[in-house]
């Protein structure tokens, strides 16, 4: 579904991904996991075709379905959000404070599910609630009146509005307390089997990438890179998810 082949990015003098290559199949979960620093995020919004906007560039080739992305970005026209979507680093934060959940939601659905009638817009919203289990009635709140765990629902919500077939999750659970993680990631593979999505799932946690994913993509430097001189290990020694050996995480 999805191939990175070579992929360099900088930030004017600065290498954060150094010739990274992967692939991506239907219905897969792939995780990338790496320090702070090792190049992830910028992997991610590069496929999203948003890195000149944060000030960066890159080379190489991303291909969705064989079109390709990189070298004809008017190609994202047809395809981002649509087919392709993000919960970003920090979703919790990136809602507009003085918008009600439900028209954030209904803004995207706007201006990128076009054909949808108002009444349509409204009654996606609250399949949209259904499916990540939240009440309808958050669709009328302010984000400050909602949980951590609330707001990382309604981002994926909102990230799913447009039914996309490739969703990448950046850290979408940093910051929740290990239960409600564990029952958001739930939710997502529930969500991944109905509608045979592709996720990129990105965190720096090892355990939690050895429980929630089918392959993994290990980063360090801004490298691609296996295991070698215990880096894996210390990546584990790292994590903070405590699951028994061989345990795998299950909806």
């Amino acid at each position: 579904m999805l191939e990175v082949k070579n992929l360099t990015v900088s930030y004017a003098s600065t290498l954060a991904v150094d010739n990274v290559s992967m692939e991506i199949a239907e219905g897969e979960t792939l995780g990338m996991v790496g320090k702070s620093g090792s190049g992830k995020s910028s992997i991610a919004w590069a496929i999203m075709g948003m890195l000149e906007h944060m000030g960066g560039k890159c080379t190489g080739q991303i291909s969705f379905q064989g079109v390709d992305l990189l070298n004809q970005p008017d190609n994202y026209s047809d395809i981002l959000w649509k087919k392709i979507a993000i919960v970003p680093q920090a979703a919790m934060n990136s809602f507009n404070p003085v918008m009600k959940i439900g028209c954030s939601i209904r803004e995207i659905l706007k201006y990128h599910w076009q054909e949808l009638s108002s009444e349509e817009r409204r009654v996606r919203c609250k399949e949209l609630t259904e499916s990540v289990q939240l009440p309808e009635e958050v669709l009328l709140y302010y984000p400050h009146q909602m949980s951590g765990g609330m707001k990382q629902r309604a981002a994926l919500a909102k990230a799913l509005a447009c039914k996309p077939e490739f969703l990448i999750l950046d850290e979408a659970t940093t910051g929740l307390d290990v239960l409600t993680e564990a029952n958001l990631l739930k939710v997502v593979r529930r969500l991944q089997r109905e509608e045979n999505m592709s996720i990129m799932f990105i965190s720096h946690d090892m355990r939690l990438i050895k429980s929630f994913c089918d392959n993994a993509v290990v980063l360090k430097d801004g490298k691609r890179v296996a295991d070698k001189d215990g880096y894996f290990k210390e990546l584990l020694d790292d994590s903070y998810w405590i699951l028994p050996k061989g345990d795998k995480l299950h909806a």
